[in-house]
């Protein structure tokens, strides 16, 4: 009994990660006025509409209008690490496309290498 106990938590175990795998990318865009899109899911690409997911709603943005484009990254905590959760607190754990500089065309570019490292996932 104890031997089917421990093998069903290991099993468990071995499956968290998976399940974290699976979930959807988390994104921030801060558009050109600094309004945010938090917390959004990116969905597709077309032409210069970037099409993203927020809760139960869809919406699109023009990509000439984004200034910034942010992962989040999962942060996990490991005990006895000096200061291992404030790389998820600050932010510094996030990776960031800074596209302040950028004119038009290479927004365009960039968020299509996003979406081509980083495509739509499915999930919640």
């Amino acid at each position: 009994m104890r031997t089917l106990l421990a093998i069903a938590a290991l099993a468990a175990l071995a499956a968290a990660p998976a399940r974290a795998q699976a979930r959807p990318d988390r994104w921030q865009i801060t558009m050109q006025n600094d309004s945010l899109l938090w917390d959004i899911r990116l969905v597709s690409l077309d032409g210069d509409k970037l099409t993203y997911r927020q809760a139960d709603s869809t919406g699109a943005v023009a990509v000439g209008e984004v200034k910034e484009m942010r992962l989040f990254q999962a942060s996990e905590l490991q005990m006895g690490t000096a200061g291992a959760a404030f790389g998820a607190l600050s932010g510094s754990d996030d990776i960031v496309f800074d596209m302040t500089l950028l004119d038009f065309a290479e927004r365009l570019r960039t968020v299509q290498q996003i979406f081509q490292k980083y495509p739509p996932q499915t999930g919640s």
